[in-house]
C-alpha cells in the first residue's frame, strides 16, 4: 500500500499556504481552481508524501473535525522550527520527556490540524 496524499479541507488557502510553505518548508508543486470555483494547492514533503489543501469557500476561522487528526513530520532543524513555532504561537504541546529517544512537540495549522513535529 502507498499513501499518495492527505486531503485537508481548509477555510483560507492563502493563510494555509503560508503555514505549509513558509513555516513547514514543504514544496508547493501544483495549484489550481476547479470548475466550481474551489481552490486547490498540493504540497510535497522531502519523503514524497503530499498534502492537498482544498479551500471550502465557507466563511469561518477553522476547519471542522480536526480533533481526531494529526500528521507526524520529521524535521532536520528541529530547534529552529520549534523556535519559529513559538514565535508564531502555533505550539499546542511543548516538548516533554518521552520513553526512548523520540523528541517532539505539537503544533497546529490555521485550521486546527495537529502536527507532531519530530526531531530527526
Amino acid at each position: 500500500m502507498k499513501i499518495n496524499w492527505i486531503t485537508l479541507r481548509i477555510y483560507n488557502l492563502e493563510r494555509s499556504k503560508e503555514f505549509y510553505g513558509d513555516f513547514l518548508g514543504m514544496e508547493l508543486f501544483r495549484e489550481f481552481t476547479g470548475p466550481d470555483g474551489r481552490r486547490f494547492a498540493f504540497y510535497r514533503a522531502k519523503n514524497g508524501l503530499e498534502i492537498e489543501l482544498v479551500e471550502n469557500g465557507q466563511v469561518g476561522e477553522r476547519g471542522l473535525c480536526t480533533e481526531q487528526l494529526s500528521i507526524g513530520i520529521s524535521v532536520e532543524d528541529y530547534e529552529v522550527v520549534m523556535e519559529e513555532a513559538r514565535k508564531r504561537g502555533v505550539i499546542t504541546a511543548e516538548p516533554a520527556p518521552h520513553v526512548g529517544k523520540l523528541e517532539y512537540f505539537f503544533a497546529e495549522d490555521p485550521d486546527g490540524v495537529a502536527f507532531q513535529i519530530i526531531k530527526e
